[in-house]
């Protein structure tokens, strides 16, 4: 019988060694897998994580992720105190990260409308225009819903300026809902056309589309190639909106439906149709006006 092996100098009075795990223990995580619970616990409870680090020989792994999350923490810190810059400055806060791929729902939406508004050419159902319509409706009820919350100091009409994303999402309802009611028109003129009649292209579509012009133009076109200032687009849009106000009433001016007395005089430019057009005028002479003014 072997005598027992007498303790070397440096473990006298100290505990045995633990034995270390195998290889194929810690090759994956690094840890031993009946250590791996505990960790997560370590983790989760910062206080503990040194005592627990120095007894199980895990100091320089959890000094690694208490680095991590020393840099997370202090990224936390400036991200909020830049949304209390944002905020004293009187902006909406984000409580979101959704609204930076807003304008990928416009060309989703502009796309839609167009498969919509062009399905069956010429012989259209009126189905298909319920359904282009009612998608316009939805995707302007969803814009509504994803725009962000506002803060307590209400700004001036002249101090907003909304995001160009935002922008891009409303512009591109807006303009849906314009190429859906001027598809209709195109084909009342082709039905016109099939009883021999002649066709024409009344001022009040041709209003809709001198918006339909403003819109793709200052506020897709002008950002892009970096024209103007930063208000450009938003003004633009303004200019649109004011347009396609005007073009209901223009478009009742040509059927001569303001006088219920009077019937509809068959000519391309009616009465009424002039007066509309001309208050529509005046309107965005005064708003252009203004807009270069401010």
């Amino acid at each position: 019988m072997k005598p027992p092996t007498p303790h070397r100098r440096s473990q006298v009075g100290k505990a045995p060694c633990p034995p270390r795990p195998a290889a194929s223990d810690t090759a994956r995580s690094g840890f031993p897998p009946r250590q791996r619970p505990r960790l997560i616990e370590i983790i989760r409870n910062p206080s503990r994580r040194i005592e627990e680090a120095r007894k199980n020989g895990w100091l320089g792994e959890v000094q690694g992720l208490q680095v991590s999350l020393t840099k997370a923490k202090e990224q936390l810190v400036a991200l909020d105190r830049s949304l209390e810059r944002t905020c004293s400055a009187g902006q909406s806060r984000p409580t979101d990260l959704r609204y930076a791929g807003d304008h990928k729902a416009a060309v989703m939406l502009l796309s839609g409308l167009s498969a919509v508004i062009f399905y069956g050419g010429s012989r259209m159902t009126a189905g298909a225009h319920v359904s282009g319509l009612l998608l316009g409706l939805f995707c302007t009820h969803v814009v509504l819903r994803r725009l962000p919350p506002v803060s307590r100091r209400q700004p001036r009409w002249w101090e907003m300026h909304p995001d160009l994303g935002s922008l891009w999402t409303a512009a591109g309802v807006v303009s849906g809902l314009q190429v859906t009611g001027f598809a209709l028109r195109i084909n009342r003129e082709i039905e016109v056309s099939g009883k021999g009649d002649i066709t024409w292209l009344p001022p009040a579509d041709i209003l809709n589309l001198l918006s339909i012009a403003v819109t793709m133009l200052g506020v897709f076109i002008a950002p892009v190639l970096d024209i103007g200032s930063a208000t450009v687009p938003v003004k633009a849009f303004g200019l649109s909106v004011l347009l396609l106000a005007g073009y209901p009433f223009a478009l009742a001016g040509h059927y001569d439906m303001f006088n219920p007395r009077t019937h509809r005089s068959w000519t391309y430019c009616p009465r009424q149709e002039r007066i509309a057009l001309s208050v529509i005028g005046v309107s965005a002479v005064v708003y252009i006006a203004l807009a270069i003014l401010r």
